[in-house]
């Protein structure tokens, strides 16, 4: 068992951080995209597993990039099926989405992407008020938990919990 201390970690960012950042460009095709999210999956690994043992860290490191940019791929999606026109995706976000999102049927990808909307308004519209705030704020605010609970004067607890309550709710109806 291999005790995560700051020695273990900084062998794990010096060794495989490259490593992680060219798996991360691989599903986001954006290096500035991938390097943040390698620091902050760096950031939330030693928050969440400093002083905890295992057998082995690099699996856990890869997992969570992988998560960190499926999430960032569902952020672009939502941002652009919400059509919110206060919140312009940058270009290398509109890049990402369209290739993503390509097909070789216009007609088919536009009625996916119009059944999606529906989708997804329907969930938001179900969730209660202030669970649908901090939600969007999150996601198609891009703001960080902290900042949504700066602003809303609740805790970053109280933030995460509406988060997961949206995103279950999103689970079980999109299911």
């Amino acid at each position: 068992m291999i005790l995560l201390d700051k020695n273990v970690f900084e062998t794990l960012y010096y060794k495989y951080g490259q490593r992680l950042e060219s798996y991360a460009r691989k599903f986001l095709n954006d290096s500035h995209a991938a390097e943040d999210i390698i620091h902050d999956v760096f950031v939330s690994f030693w928050e969440k597993y400093q002083g905890k043992t295992s057998e082995s860290w690099i699996p856990v490191l890869f997992t969570m990039v992988r998560n960190r940019c499926i999430d960032s791929l569902r952020h672009l999606t939502l941002k652009r099926s919400m059509s919110i026109p206060d919140i312009a995706m940058s270009k290398a976000e509109e890049a990402l989405y369209n290739r993503f999102f390509s097909s070789e049927n216009n007609a088919d990808g536009d009625l996916l992407m119009d059944e999606m909307q529906e989708k997804i308004k329907a969930v938001i519209d179900t969730l209660p008020p202030r669970c649908r705030e901090i939600f969007q704020m999150s996601r198609t605010g891009g703001l960080k938990n902290r900042e949504i609970a700066a602003k809303l004067g609740i805790s970053e607890k109280a933030v995460e919990k509406n988060i997961t309550a949206a995103l279950k709710a999103f689970r079980k109806k999109l299911d």
